[in-house]
């Protein structure tokens, strides 16, 4: 029986494919499938999966006309045979010990997820920088839930592809990734770490993830498509209230809800679409994280400074119509001299 089923949604990656798969199907752990979901590529990304399940009898292809990484993520899971499921990214690489790590953990512990730690691979420099992928520093336990820390969304990202998930886990909570342009991940991340009655940990850096610009990269386009971030909320608190668990978790989920309006906006280089995102995401917060957006929103329309992911100091803004500037995480507004 396969023990991990490793999906990797593939749109136009060609220049990273290589090392992607080469670092998959030399991990340490061999009782893998490989399922690469080719999403309408158009460049070589589809001659390169078939050479290497020619020499790899592991690697499943599955070819989708172009709809999404969430949809080739759903269509992944549909067709998983592991006990486990692991879902990467064709433009990241990995250590070769990554998988034989975390199935240890998960199957020593009978966890429902395994989260690890990252690095940033930025592929202009040439070098690698931290992330904020994991921090484990106030877990007392392991395992542990969301009730056990007081924070679950600051113990790890809101991503899926440093995770590890029993399979059975997420079938038996029917869950399934947004069909959305981007933050498809978005809802799925935060909601199984929810759901999670069994969550452990390893340590370690075991993924690199790829930071570049290219035309075809989600990331690029993500400033246009700004009503996606408040899509994958909405579903959140919706799911969240059946579940009767929003009223204890609202304080939490409004601060990560802040925290993506801010980075959300560092991809708008258009003030309308700025805008709209603020817009979309005052309907949804609660005080006081929405009274800090409304401020942004009124100081958006002409801002000078703003300083964002990672390691924002500051975020400001300046309103020079109404003469104000607006420092948004300490939620003050200050008139500027006459």
């Amino acid at each position: 029986m396969v023990k991990v089923s490793i999906i990797v949604p593939v749109y136009n990656k060609e220049k990273y494919l290589d090392r992607c798969l080469t670092t998959i199907i030399n991990q340490t752990y061999k009782n893998i499938e490989v399922i690469c979901v080719n999403d309408g590529s158009t460049d070589r990304s589809l001659e390169i999966l078939s050479k290497f399940a020619e020499e790899d009898k592991r690697i499943n292809i599955i070819n989708e006309c172009r709809k999404g990484a969430g949809h080739a993520r759903n269509i992944g899971l549909l067709n998983a045979r592991g006990k486990y499921v692991q879902f990467l990214d064709a433009d990241d690489f990995f250590e070769l010990d990554m998988v034989e790590n975390l199935v240890m953990k998960a199957e020593g512990l009978c966890t429902d997820i395994v989260i690890c730690d990252a690095l940033i691979y930025d592929e202009k420099e040439k070098i690698y920088k931290c992330g904020n992928w994991i921090n484990i520093n106030n877990v007392k336990k392991d395992p542990f839930c969301s009730e056990d820390v007081e924070n679950i969304l600051e113990i790890t990202a809101s991503c899926v592809w440093n995770k590890l998930y029993r399979l059975d886990f997420l079938i038996e909570n029917n869950c399934l990734f947004q069909e959305i342009e981007n933050n498809n991940d978005t809802y799925f991340a935060i909601w199984t770490v929810f759901l999670a009655e069994r969550i452990s940990y390893v340590d370690r850096v075991f993924i690199y993830y790829r930071e570049y610009y290219e035309e075809n990269r989600i990331s690029s386009n993500r400033g246009r498509q700004v009503e996606c971030c408040a899509i994958a909320y909405k579903k959140l608190i919706s799911a969240m209230k059946k579940k009767k668990i929003y009223k204890r978790n609202k304080e939490i989920l409004n601060k990560q809800m802040e925290k993506a309006v801010l980075y959300e906006l560092s991809f708008c280089k258009d003030i309308k679409y700025g805008k709209k995102l603020i817009s979309s995401f005052i309907k949804i917060l609660q005080e006081p994280e929405k009274i800090k957006i409304k401020y942004f929103y009124e100081g958006f329309q002409n801002y000078r400074t703003f300083y964002l992911f990672g390691f924002l100091p500051l975020v400001k803004s300046i309103n020079l119509e109404r003469k104000k500037i607006f420092i948004v995480l300490n939620c003050i507004s200050f008139d500027v001299k006459k």
